[in-house]
């Protein structure tokens, strides 16, 4: 590709942005007078993003030949180009300004996480440290009322279903997760503090704080107590009749944007 020519310009292989396409196609850079033509071989319209914005509505293309539009003088042609130029410019702008709101977030939830880390880092030294790193409360009114809830009934059910069967490999990077959290928990969070909240750590008496948020999340959403430590509740039979299975749908993982590093955790399953 590269070299190659083009209605008398010569392109490089990379994609330029849309409404720099009038970078390739200046008007003194044509090789025909106006309203005249151009005979090319396979003119590669889709390559290039900003032809519909700009180039397009200048010509005509048949039987491999480039034709101005009837009345496209320089001045329009000129103007056009000022035209994408611009919208080129504000599109630029919003991209850059994307990009920062997203470097925020990023950063905002890097801050959080590492806060996260710290307080469940001394989570084991006393109750009082334990609750601000799980930093969920139960809620027995909420928990109550979804209890009852017919939509939240079916959803329960659903999402039993779908732990069951694996799909996503969900029951997989669940019971990894938790895997690894009881495994810090017990063998290096605890081991950091001679308390007896911390020998209850040990004792797998109390929960790895991440471990105790998932289960407050799920009590609030009307799940049984202790849904994930107790290997007899719904939940946790899901989990684990899921993880003897294979991921279902993983393909479908590249498809979805942000999934990327739960992929790469499936992947170190077994699933």
């Amino acid at each position: 590709m590269n070299g190659q020519i083009i209605a008398g310009i010569k392109r490089n292989q990379s994609r330029k942005p849309i409404g720099q396409i009038k970078l390739q196609y200046n008007w003194n850079r044509f090789d025909f007078p106006e309203g005249g033509e151009k005979k090319i071989k396979n003119f590669p319209i889709s390559e290039y993003p900003g032809f519909k914005q700009f180039l397009k509505p200048l010509i005509v293309v048949k039987d491999g030949k480039i034709f101005l539009k009837k009345g496209i003088t320089r001045a329009k042609w000129d103007k056009e180009a000022q035209k994408a130029s611009t919208r080129d410019s504000k599109i630029q702008s919003d991209l850059t300004k994307a990009a920062n709101e997203r470097n925020k977030r990023i950063a905002e939830e890097a801050r959080k996480r590492a806060e996260q880390l710290k307080q469940e880092s001394i989570a084991c030294k006393n109750e009082q440290e334990y609750e601000k790193a799980v930093d969920k409360k139960k809620k027995d009114n909420l928990h109550r009322f979804n209890r009852l809830n017919p939509a939240l009934i079916a959803a329960r059910s659903a999402f039993l279903g779908l732990l069951r069967l694996n799909v996503l490999g969900l029951a997989s990077v669940l019971g990894l997760k938790f895997a690894s959290e009881w495994g810090k928990w017990k063998n290096t969070s605890c081991r950091q503090f001679d308390t007896d909240w911390a020998k209850k750590g040990r004792d797998s008496k109390v929960s790895p704080p991440a471990v105790e948020r998932i289960q407050r999340i799920l009590y609030n959403l009307g799940f049984e107590p202790n849904s994930v430590v107790n290997p007899s509740k719904p939940f946790s039979k899901a989990v684990g009749a899921g993880m003897d299975k294979k991921a279902i749908g993983k393909a479908f993982l590249k498809l979805i944007p942000g999934m990327g590093k739960y992929e790469k955790t499936l992947n170190d399953t077994i699933a």
